[in-house]
């Protein structure tokens, strides 16, 4: 605490010997300096992740929401007791569904159980989430064991599915 103090009155000692001209210069400095240090030690940083964690929400919010519109077209499903549809078999099936939920696989592998170990690299979780929502409800497809794992961007995983004729 004394260094401090040393340290101020050393300052003050410097600064009143200095000309009145040079010592407006100083002040003036200050007033300028102190302000920019605050603008860019605090304010900036304090902003810019506002700004991250706002965007942040939103995508969170966006997904919520079709999450809820996934569950609730599960519920209407379920309570009108969708139909098995046994007649198709299960690659054929897995080939024309993956289509039309634009998903990419990037290996299909059968075992002799009648299991389908299926791999996915950076896909759509919604796109991935509703194609195994409609092959549980409308071919009763049995996801056996799946693992999903974040991919490089927001909304993108990366997921290894074992499927199974219900």
């Amino acid at each position: 605490m004394e260094t401090i103090k040393n340290i101020q009155q050393q300052l003050l000692e410097r600064f009143n010997q200095l000309k009145r001209k040079e010592q407006y210069y100083i002040v003036a400095l200050l007033l300028l300096l102190v302000p920019y240090v605050f603008y860019m030690l605090l304010w900036k940083p304090v902003v810019a992740e506002n700004t991250q964690l706002k965007q942040a929400n939103v995508l969170a919010q966006q997904q919520l929401q079709t999450v809820q519109q996934l569950a609730q077209k599960y519920k209407q499903l379920s309570s009108s007791g969708a139909s098995n549809n046994t007649e198709v078999n299960l690659p054929q099936l897995i080939d024309t569904s993956l289509l039309r939920h634009k998903l990419a696989l990037k290996r299909m592998q059968p075992s002799a159980s009648g299991d389908i170990q299926l791999r996915f690299e950076e896909v759509s979780f919604n796109h991935l989430v509703a194609w195994l929502h409609e092959l549980e409800t409308v071919y009763g497809v049995v996801v056996k064991d799946a693992s999903i794992t974040p991919g490089n961007s927001d909304g993108v995983v990366s997921s290894s599915v074992r499927l199974r004729k219900g």
